[in-house]
């Protein structure tokens, strides 16, 4: 079971929802756009962003769903997963479980993609027409290699906690129990990559670079694919939530903080709410 990624998600779902920048209620998801780096929340109350320019986060659109997992695609392309808020349930018809959604406005307007009505994910990942998803409602880890729209199913790695796409086609890691674990094969076996490490959250943003915070808190990164990791920080809290760049990584804590690196995860300030 993805005991961070997916326990704390589902625990962490039931705050109330809010219009205001300054309280987004809880924050399910994070990840960066590739087209200008904008930070990305997921949240109880929709999609909130982070520019360049901007104090603090900023709602995007008027759709409020409680977008439970979330990755970038590209410029202003993302794909979600969540709920409905109750009144656009009731006004459009929407079921409880969103399934698949995806924007390519930036978030001010979603288009359903596959399993509308059938899934809840609350662990996505996606590297272009690449996707990885754990449904809560199934108890499932889907594969994709049509953006999402047909599905395969993948074995769960045992005691994993979370998983990033590579890159390269076909590599997957994810962290468990004992170790960061890697896969040449989308996700149908796993081999030993770094034991000892984690369990966290784990993100890889390029070719060498990979990211892991632990359920310590502790930030780790990788130069060379995963070979050998050094710490850069030390959170002192259970990470819910983590995206990384070269440069940037974001992670929200168990308390509710989100933090933002510059500096490629050496220092962090606190994001504002």
């Amino acid at each position: 079971m993805f005991v961070l990624a997916l326990l704390v998600a589902v625990l962490g779902g039931v705050g109330q929802a809010s219009g205001s920048a300054a309280d987004a209620g809880h924050i399910h998801a994070v990840a960066f756009d590739p087209g200008d780096g904008a930070l990305l929340l997921g949240t109880h109350d929709g999609l909130y962003r982070l520019g360049a320019s901007d104090a603090r986060p900023r709602k995007v659109g008027t759709v409020s769903y409680d977008l439970m997992g979330l990755a970038a695609l590209g410029r202003r392309s993302y794909l979600a997963s969540g709920h409905p808020d109750p009144a656009a349930a009731r006004r459009e018809g929407l079921p409880a479980n969103l399934g698949l959604i995806r924007t390519d406005d930036g978030g001010r307007r979603w288009r359903f993609v596959s399993l509308r009505g059938e899934a809840d994910f609350h662990v996505l990942r996606a590297r272009g027409a690449r996707v990885m998803a754990f449904d809560v409602v199934g108890r499932r880890l889907l594969a994709s290699t049509t953006g999402g729209r047909t599905w395969m199913q993948r074995p769960v790695p045992d005691g994993a906690n979370d998983l990033a796409l590579g890159p390269s086609s076909g590599r997957v890691v994810a962290s468990t129990a004992d170790g960061l674990r890697i896969s040449t094969d989308d996700g149908l076996t796993y081999r030993m990559l770094r034991r000892g490490l984690g369990p966290g959250l784990v993100a890889w943003p390029s070719r060498q670079r990979i990211v892991l915070v632990d359920a310590r808190g502790r930030v780790l990164v990788s130069s060379n694919g995963g070979r050998r990791f050094a710490r850069r920080a030390a959170l002192g809290e259970t990470p819910t939530a983590l995206a990384a760049t070269n440069a940037k990584v974001a992670v929200v804590l168990e308390s509710g903080r989100l933090l933002l690196s510059r500096d490629g995860g050496r220092t962090f300030a606190t994001v504002p709410r």
